[in-house]
């Protein structure tokens, strides 16, 4: 690839911002951010106008692993193993944070309010059965009495 650039965030973002290209400007901060020790948190602000996103990077605790997992004398290709293993339990307890999240999103207004009707329907009939239940204990208590 001959004509090939190398183009920094800097310029990226210099661009963006001269050009009010919002996303790019977002995406180009994202991407310079540090990646936080674990047990850390990290704010990111986006945009001037918009609210930051704080993000806080599981501990070993929280991954199921004792705290001094990487101080055991290990070779450095253990390491690199323990390293790998911790990134997936990282990875695996993100995706689940992330599909809970989807989730109660799919269950949001939107779908209640397709099934609000529904519900109204079922509410109504167990109001009813328990008026009829309670009419009929009332009727029998006047008859024993």
């Amino acid at each position: 690839m001959k004509h090939e650039m190398i183009v920094d965030d800097e310029k990226i973002i210099g661009w963006a911002k001269a050009h009010n290209n919002e996303p790019l400007q977002i995406v180009c901060g994202y991407h310079a951010l540090p990646v936080p020790p674990r047990g850390g948190e990290l704010v990111f602000r986006p945009l001037e106008h918009l609210q930051p996103v704080k993000y806080s990077r599981p501990g070993l605790s929280l991954l199921g692993f004792g705290e001094t997992i990487l101080d055991n004398g290990f070779t450095s290709a253990e390491i690199n193993k323990v390293n790998a293993r911790l990134a997936a339990a990282e990875e695996a307890l993100a995706l689940s944070i992330w599909t809970t999240a989807t989730v109660c999103r799919a269950l949001s207004l939107e779908s209640v309010c397709c099934v609000t009707p529904i519900f109204s329907v079922i509410m109504e009939g167990l109001n009813a059965i328990y008026h009829i239940k309670t009419n009929i204990k009332l009727q029998r208590q006047k008859e024993i009495l």
